[in-house]
């Protein structure tokens, strides 16, 4: 804080410079007594004007240019040497009629002493209320406080601005945040059951919609679930798109071998606007069971349905071959005993 001080001291005290020269050219030709007491009246007055200039508060001193609005003096900064608020400045893009969109801001108090900050909001254009909590905070000498902007955009595209207010003994400061207004993209196939193989490649057509009035960058994310493999976007991420245009984004994935169903779904989220997005997807259904597992199970039910029969009596070979599986089962392990019957039904 001592270097604001010192410099305004030497810029503010090498004006009375002019009319000490002014005054010595003026009393050169005049009597030396009269010109010793204007000298000494100007090095006393001199020396007060030094001293008011010291002991000033330096927040004085370091005051912003102001601006005029409305015949209304503000100071339109966002930092000074007693202080500041932070995000100073801040770009936000959200989609048509969002409403409790919150910010959170900090102000610093560089002073020695405990301030108290009247807090408030100004909007306008794309942006169509605010409101900010608390509306004041006492902020302690060397120390710092918050608070939270809160607002609302109009159901139509445009850009607008919301500013959050800090006025105080350490200093009047404003932020800014600049909102662009869009419209949501569309993405699909949204939901669609495809029947497909297990441990196989697919490549899924997704239909991406810009509706805005304006040409927008998105950010396209694949996501897949656990026994679904993903591939890269083509076109790659970042894509842009022209207003009201559509493109297709190529998705390859791999099913996977066990399971019975996945997910496979393409996010898509507009450069700057997290809130700006939609995703499309689709369920990806490889019922299937390991062919060794059901050949082995298929093996044993055949087998105690033989044994079953064997121990009745009723198993022949004319019951074997009309009976599923156990036909082969007959004719591989069926040994004939003295009364005719099947000994034992091995596989």
């Amino acid at each position: 804080m001592r270097i604001p001080v010192c410099r305004s001291v030497l810029r503010e005290s090498s004006l009375l410079l002019v009319p000490f020269v002014f005054l010595c050219a003026y009393t050169r030709d005049r009597d030396r007594a009269v010109r010793l007491v204007l000298v000494r009246t100007l090095a006393w007055l001199s020396l007060c004007a030094i001293c008011l200039l010291v002991i000033r508060p330096a927040s004085m001193l370091a005051r912003s240019p102001l601006t005029v609005r409305g015949g209304a003096a503000r100071y339109m900064t966002c930092s000074g040497s007693s202080g500041d608020i932070s995000p100073c400045t801040a770009a936000v893009t959200l989609p048509v009629g969002a409403v409790n969109n919150k910010m959170l801001f900090s102000v610093d108090n560089f002073t020695s002493i405990s301030v108290t900050d009247g807090i408030s909001c100004t909007h306008a254009s794309a942006v169509s209320s605010c409101s900010v909590s608390p509306t004041s905070i006492t902020i302690p000498g060397h120390g710092g406080g918050g608070f939270q902007l809160t607002y609302g955009v109009t159901s139509t595209e445009g850009t607008g601005t919301v500013t959050a207010n800090s006025v105080g003994l350490n200093g009047n400061f404003t932020a800014t945040v600049t909102v662009t207004v869009k419209k949501l993209p569309v993405v699909t196939p949204k939901g669609q059951v495809l029947s497909e193989q297990p441990n196989t490649a697919y490549t899924e057509q997704f239909v991406v919609q810009n509706p805005s009035a304006t040409s927008t960058t998105f950010n396209l994310t694949p996501v897949c679930s656990s026994n679904i493999s993903c591939g890269s976007t083509s076109p790659a991420s970042p894509l842009t798109i022209a207003a009201g245009a559509t493109d297709t984004i190529a998705l390859p994935y791999t099913t996977g071998s066990t399971g019975q169903s996945g997910v496979v779904k393409l996010l898509v989220v507009a450069s700057g606007g997290s809130q700006v997005s939609d995703s499309g997807y689709v369920t990806s259904d490889f019922n299937f069971l390991n062919v060794n597992d059901a050949n082995q199970q298929r093996q044993s039910e055949h087998g105690s349905l033989c044994r079953e029969l064997f121990h009745s009596g009723l198993f022949t070979e004319h019951s074997a071959i009309h009976l599923n599986g156990c036909a082969a089962f007959y004719h591989r392990s069926v040994s004939r005993r003295s009364d005719g019957r099947s000994s034992v039904c091995r596989r």
